[in-house]
């Protein structure tokens, strides 16, 4: 089963939630405009997918 955590550090995007999900020890899987996987990108927020 999956885990939802949302970036604590608001006003960065999501090349840097990346980098520090990375230091969690979590690999980039996809990013999404919604949490319906509607594909896109834009609009001040975004859904991305992490694994370990």
């Amino acid at each position: 089963m999956g885990h939802i955590a949302r970036c604590r550090h608001r006003g960065h995007g999501g090349e840097q939630c990346d980098d520090c999900c990375a230091g969690a020890g979590l690999a980039f899987v996809d990013r999404f405009a919604t949490w319906a996987a509607a594909p896109g990108e834009g609009g001040g927020r975004a859904v991305g997918v992490h694994r370990r």
